[in-house]
């Protein structure tokens, strides 16, 4: 009888199906989860929040290509999910896909494609560091070629008011 009484006072640990609120990348695999992917976990009540009183629950996911397990806890003070940060952890939260038009013409490396001035994609971005002369943020963006879907990269450069091709493209020269 006493065991039955212990285990009912357990927290409760239910399976979910849950979409995932942003993107993550395994630090394992690196393979990506898009934002609104479904995946099955498991829902466990960690705690309760004493400003709001509302609980506080932590799900628990497995990647699909290695098994690495990690957790998304919410956040009930910003409405929000949070990556649990801990040390070894098997996902890096990422930024969110977004739509930004090429500064510049350039060649994918891969295909040979041309993208103009102007042309809308699809990116992420990353922050790198701050310029230390200009205390500007530095970030590299990463854009995927609409017809072999190769990533390239350009970082901005406050230094010069413009942006640098790292990788994936070659910059057609400008005509004055």
């Amino acid at each position: 009888m006493e065991k039955l009484v212990k285990s009912s006072a357990a927290i409760a640990v239910t399976p979910v199906k849950m979409h995932i609120p942003f993107e993550l990348r395994c630090n394992e695999c690196g393979r990506r989860t898009h934002k609104g992917d479904i995946y099955l976990g498991l829902k466990e009540e960690v705690e309760k929040d004493s400003c709001l009183d509302v609980e506080i629950y932590r799900f628990d996911f497995k990647c699909p290509s290695c098994r690495a397990t990690f957790s998304i806890k919410s956040d009930p003070g910003r409405y929000d999910y949070v990556v649990e940060s801990e040390i070894g952890e098997s996902v890096a939260a990422i930024a969110t896909l977004m739509k930004m038009h090429i500064p510049f013409e350039l060649w994918c490396n891969d295909c040979g494609k041309q993208a103009y001035k102007g042309d809308k994609f699809l990116r992420s971005k990353e922050e790198v560091g701050k310029d230390s002369y200009l205390g500007v943020d530095i970030y590299i963006f990463e854009f995927q070629c609409p017809s072999c879907h190769i990533a390239f990269f350009i970082k901005s450069d406050p230094g010069w008011y413009d942006y640098i091709v790292e990788s994936g493209a070659t910059l057609i020269p400008r005509k004055f």
